[in-house]
């Protein structure tokens, strides 16, 4: 029998379409027959509660514009997690949903009419769970998603972008690797910032093909000519600035005992600049305008960062890369705080975030699964706090028979949900909550199907 890992996260995680392997030291293991059948079945029973709401959504909301209630929905399997394991087997269940439809559309072309089920689990699959899969720290499994989602909704320019990566990825990944291995040299050198730190981490990524398409669309709306001429011939991998992209992450060592965690913290900013002077000696940015201290002039969400763009030439191509320079505390701020929160990343403009404080994680737990379960948890715990999630179908206009998924305040009744869809309530109204017979006071739960009848 497959062994499973705690709830607070896997050593290793390796998924697949069809399931989820783990991966863990024999010796943290229990006996056979122990508590871990019982713990399967929780997780079983809890994949199968999101199904559930899943199948709601798509046959009371078949009629609702998907564009306006896919963060809604996004929150609803969210809020219905009770073990991150179940919602990753429902992100990974998506990937295997998605196969099968690219094997069954694959030799349609870019002229054949995409049916309407084909086109709204692709959309679901970019808002819905390519968010939660990187909300988990599964980042491969997300770029999955992404990929054929891409490859069903834009098969002309999926096409495209396979074909630029094809030309120019393989040497991307080279100069990746290379320019990673060349500024950890540079830095790890330089005996007057080893001595001041405690850490260095140079991470580099290329870009995968749909974030690449989304990032070179974007430079071209914004381009002065805006050309419609979208074909291999016309683009270059090289448009877009940060398709390699890399990541210096610097944590300082405590100067004295006498110095406090908030002028350590003074000291790393300070050796951010020197770490991004040091980078830009052998590797000078290509344009001043992109030149971004985000230290001393935070973004809104709180993000906070050293960016600049160089350029590197392999042969007769000049690649531009960008390069990020953080502390470990602006890294966990950005990955797991509020300026890693989706609907800020998604450009919601439904929903107003809060400068709260962000989630506090474990210096240990930074860049493991354990760091984005726990956050998860809390970005959970928080929606359950704020309210709960309801269907609702009926009214007074029985030609629409729409669905709707609503959030109402914690403790409300079906009296306040029906106020939703009907501004005056007949005092002959019939109510069902959950296939029942139910009063206009009863109170409601997360995840309730409430008809109305008037």
């Amino acid at each position: 029998r497959p062994r499973l890992p705690p709830a607070n996260g896997p050593d290793k995680l390796t998924l697949t379409s069809a399931d989820i392997v783990v991966s863990r030291p024999t010796s943290s293991l229990h006996e056979e027959g122990g508590w871990e059948v019982d713990e399967v079945e929780a997780i079983a029973s809890g994949a199968a509660q999101i199904k559930r709401a899943e199948l709601l959504v798509q046959t009371i909301l078949r009629n609702e514009n998907p564009q306006s209630s896919l963060e809604t929905i996004r929150d609803l399997l969210l809020s219905m997690m009770d073990d991150w394991r179940s919602l990753g087997i429902r992100v990974v269940a998506c990937l295997y949903r998605l196969d099968g439809l690219v094997q069954s559309n694959h030799k349609m072309n870019e002229y054949t009419e995409r049916t309407p089920q084909v086109v709204l689990n692709a959309r679901q699959a970019l808002k819905i769970y390519a968010p939660l899969a990187q909300r988990l720290g599964l980042n491969s499994l997300k770029a999955k998603i992404e990929d054929r989602a891409f490859r069903l909704l834009y098969r002309r320019q999926y096409d495209v972008a396979q074909t630029l990566y094809t030309e120019g990825g393989p040497l991307m990944q080279a100069l990746s690797s290379y320019l990673s291995g060349q500024i950890t040299l540079s830095l790890r050198t330089d005996p007057v910032l080893m001595e001041q730190l405690e850490d260095l981490q140079v991470v580099s990524r290329v870009k995968e093909p749909y974030s690449f398409w989304k990032k070179l669309l974007k430079k071209r709306l914004k381009s002065r000519f805006k050309s419609a001429d979208l074909s291999p011939r016309s683009l270059a991998i090289t448009e877009v600035n940060d398709a390699v992209a890399l990541r210096v992450i610097v944590k300082a060592k405590q100067s004295s005992s006498d110095e406090t965690p908030t002028e350590t913290r003074a000291r790393e900013e300070l050796l951010c600049y020197y770490v991004q002077q040091r980078i830009r000696e052998n590797w000078p940015e290509i344009d001043s305008n992109r030149v971004k201290d985000y230290i001393s002039h935070p973004k809104p969400n709180g993000y906070k960062s050293l960016h600049h763009t160089s350029m590197i030439s392999s042969g007769k191509i000049k690649f531009p890369f960008e390069v990020q320079v953080r502390s470990g505390d602006m890294h966990k701020r950005a990955e797991f705080g509020i300026a890693a929160h989706w609907d800020y990343k998604l450009g919601s403009a439904q929903r107003t975030l809060e400068p709260a404080t962000p989630a506090i994680v474990p210096a240990k737990n930074i860049g493991t699964v354990n760091a984005y379960v726990d956050n998860l948890i809390q970005a959970k715990n928080t929606l359950v706090q704020q309210g709960v999630y309801v269907f609702i179908i009926g009214g007074k206009d029985t030609s629409k028979e729409n669905g709707k998924l609503i959030s109402v305040p914690v403790n409300s009744s079906i009296f306040d949900v029906v106020q939703e869809i009907e501004s005056v309530i007949s005092a002959k109204v019939q109510v069902w909550r959950n296939g029942r017979l139910a009063e206009l006071g009863d109170s409601l739960a997360n995840g309730d199907v409430v008809v109305v009848a008037l």
